[in-house]
């Protein structure tokens, strides 16, 4: 269950990493999308732009899931993108009550070493089930911007990103892109594919799903 939903106004590549971290496996893809060559970026900024997008992680347990998130922090940075995006369910469902406070501070502190580009992130269904406040807390704590029922500009990238709610727990909200996107390349993410249906919602759709083999 989750989207990264492009609505592009540039030839844009994007890198997608798109995480399985399960008996300390991590697995990585990359993909290059190509918009029409009658859009075009800000003048300011090239015609490419690199996109490292996280999601489904599904960290189960302290140790070899956090070792192997670390591994994946220093491949990401090793790739130099001009942004990271967090797509959701950075916790498995078979994390106990009991260690889910520390296994959040464990992933948060991992993610929180990017530090160079912009990180932002939207929530999954295991947030959303897992005390999604307290996910928003510390991953704004650390440095990381939840967008989730919001829109950030990043002026120097040409880029409005959107963040909308996932719709499988129920926290899906449209919110329209302000005016001032008008002239800037718009980027849409939720978790759930099932967002890219909703009223309003329109551009380039890439599926994590058909990433991962």
């Amino acid at each position: 269950m989750r989207l990264l939903k492009l609505a592009i106004a540039a030839s844009l590549v994007a890198y997608g990493a798109t995480i399985l971290i399960s008996d300390s496996h991590v697995a990585i893809n990359q993909i290059s999308i190509d918009a029409p060559d009658s859009v075009f970026l800000s003048e300011a900024r090239s015609s490419k732009l690199s996109i490292a997008f996280l999601t489904d992680l599904h960290v189960k347990r302290l140790g070899d899931s956090l070792s192997d998130l670390d591994d994946l922090i220093d491949s990401v940075k090793a790739e130099g993108p001009d942004l990271v995006i967090l797509g959701g369910d950075l916790v498995d469902s078979s994390v106990s009550e009991f260690e889910l406070k520390e296994v959040r501070r464990g992933v948060v502190a991992r993610l929180g070493r990017i530090t160079a580009v912009p990180v932002l992130a939207v929530l999954g269904n295991h947030e959303s089930w897992t005390n999604p406040d307290a996910w928003k807390r510390e991953l704004n704590n650390a440095g990381i911007q939840v967008i989730e029922g919001r829109t950030l500009e990043i002026m120097n990238l040409g880029l409005c990103v959107r963040g909308l709610g996932d719709v499988y727990s129920g926290r899906f909200r449209f919110v329209e892109f302000p005016d001032y996107c008008s002239e800037m390349t718009k980027v849409t993410v939720t978790h759930d594919p099932a967002g890219a249906f909703k009223a309003g919602v329109d551009g380039l759709d890439t599926q994590s799903e058909s990433l991962v083999k």
